[in-house]
C-alpha cells in the first residue's frame, strides 16, 4: 500500500467535502497491480446543543432540540431515563428534532444528537405548563361569514383562496376603508393601515400588532377573468388572553367549600374543573355549575384541584390541594369553655391571695389587763 499517496489525498479534502478515495498497491515484484475504492464522507461533528421550550395553546409544551452545528443529525429523547411513550408524547415521531409533549407532562427531559462521528447532548428539567397564548393565530376565510379570533397584540393569518389565479383582481376591505387591493400577484397595502401584509405563496394575509379597534366585519371583494364579483365577509374578534389565574378558598357555616377562580385578566373566559385529575361531579358539587368560576363543594371534600381558564387564544389552569373545613362551632365553643375556667381560677385565685394579704397586714388585738382600765379612769377624772 502507498501509505504516503493516500495521506496526501486526505490532506486535500476539505471540511465539508464528500469524496471518492482510491490507492494502488505500487509495489514492483513482478506481481499483477491491484486497485481498490473506499468512500470516504466526511461530517462536521456535533457541538453546542440547546433545549428551547414553548407552551402552546392547550397547555401542551413544544420542545425544540438545536444544535449549533453538526452534519447528518439523529435525535433521541429520553424523560426521567426512560424512553417517550405514546402516553407522553403528542407528536407521532420522537426520533425528530421537535417534540410535543401532552398536558401536565413534567420531569428530566434529555436530548442527545449524533453522527457517525461525534455525540452531544443536553437536559432540562421542565415543569407543567400553566399558561398559554397563541401570539400567532390562524383562521380560514375562504368561506363566506366566517369567524376568526385573534391575540391582543399577536398577528392573525387569513387564508383567503387556494392559489392567486382564483383572485386575479381583489380589495381587502376593514369596515369602510381598504386595506389591501392590487391585480394578480400585484398588492398594494394602505400607506395608513400598513399593519396588513399580503403573502403571496400560500394566498394569505397577515395582519400585525392586533388591537381591539381590529375587531369587525372584514371584506374581500374579487373581480374574476370574466369580470364578475364575488363578495365574501368575515368577522374578526380580537380577544385579551387569560392569564394570572388565582384559587381562592372559604370554610362555609355547614363546612361547605366555596372556591373562586379568578383570572387576572381575560376576554370571554369559559372555565373547567377537576379533583383529582377527574372532572367534577353531583357527589362533590353543592351548588354552582361546573363551568363557573364560582363552585360549593360538599362537606368533607378534599383532594387535588385545578381550575382551567381559556378563551378562543389563550389558556390558563392553577391547582391547590384542598383539605376538609373543620368545624368552627365547636373551635368556638372549645375556646369558650376554655376561656371559663381560666376566668374561674382567676377569681379564685384573687380572693385567696386577698385573704392572705388581709391576715398579713392586720395586727392581732393584745388583751386587755384591769391595771389598764384603771388607767383609763384616772384620765377621764383629771379630764372632769
Amino acid at each position: 500500500m502507498n501509505i504516503v499517496g493516500l495521506l496526501l489525498t486526505l490532506l486535500r479534502i476539505s471540511l465539508d467535502s464528500t469524496a471518492s478515495a482510491s490507492y494502488c498497491d505500487g509495489r514492483e515484484d513482478g506481481r499483477n497491480t491491484e486497485s481498490r475504492a473506499l468512500q470516504l464522507i466526511v461530517q462536521a461533528p456535533v457541538s453546542s446543543v440547546l433545549l428551547v421550550t414553548e407552551c402552546l395553546f392547550r397547555l401542551e409544551m413544544k420542545v425544540s432540540c438545536l444544535s449549533e452545528a453538526g452534519d447528518s443529525p439523529q435525535y433521541s429523547w429520553t424523560l426521567d431515563g426512560h424512553n417517550l411513550t405514546d402516553s407522553e408524547v403528542l407528536s407521532a415521531n420522537d426520533e425528530n428534532n421537535v417534540i410535543i409533549l401532552r398536558q401536565h407532562v413534567s420531569g428530566y427531559l434529555a436530548c442527545s444528537v449524533r453522527n457517525h462521528i461525534s455525540l452531544g447532548f443536553t437536559e432540562q428539567i421542565i415543569s407543567i405548563c400553566k399558561e398559554s397564548t397563541a401570539s400567532e393565530s390562524y383562521c380560514d376565510g375562504r368561506k363566506d361569514g366566517a369567524q376568526c379570533f385573534g391575540a391582543l397584540g399577536g398577528a392573525m393569518i387569513i387564508q383567503l383562496k387556494n392559489n392567486t389565479s382564483e383572485i386575479p383582481k381583489y380589495e381587502w376591505r376593514n369596515k369602510t376603508s381598504p386595506t389591501l387591493r392590487g391585480k394578480m400577484y400585484n398588492f398594494f397595502p394602505n400607506s395608513h393601515k400598513n399593519k396588513s401584509i399580503f403573502i403571496s405563496s400560500n394566498v394569505t394575509i397577515s395582519i400585525k400588532n392586533l388591537s381591539k379597534t381590529d375587531s369587525g366585519e372584514y371584506t374581500l371583494e374579487i373581480i374574476d377573468s370574466e369580470g364578475q364579483k364575488i363578495r365574501q365577509t368575515l368577522q374578526l374578534i380580537v380577544q385579551a388572553p387569560v392569564s394570572s389565574v388565582q384559587l381562592v378558598s372559604e370554610c362555609l357555616s355547614q363546612l361547605e367549600m366555596k372556591v373562586s377562580c379568578l383570572p387576572e385578566r381575560g376576554d370571554s373566559p369559559q372555565y373547567s374543573w377537576t379533583l383529582d385529575g377527574q372532572t367534577l361531579t353531583d357527589s362533590v358539587v353543592l351548588s354552582g355549575h361546573k363551568e363557573t368560576n364560582v363552585i360549593v363543594l360538599k362537606q368533607h371534600v378534599s383532594g387535588h384541584l385545578v381550575c382551567s381558564v381559556r378563551n378562543h387564544i389563550s389558556h390558563a389552569s392553577e391547582e391547590k390541594n384542598l383539605f376538609v373545613c373543620k368545624d368552627a362551632s365547636l373551635l368556638i365553643h372549645g375556646s369558650l369553655f376554655a376561656a371559663t375556667i381560666l376566668s374561674c381560677v382567676g377569681i379564685c385565685l384573687y380572693f385567696k391571695l386577698k385573704d392572705k394579704y388581709d391576715k398579713e397586714c392586720v395586727a392581732p388585738l393584745s388583751k386587755k389587763t384591769p391595771q389598764d382600765f384603771k388607767v383609763i379612769e384616772q384620765s377621764r377624772l383629771s379630764h372632769d
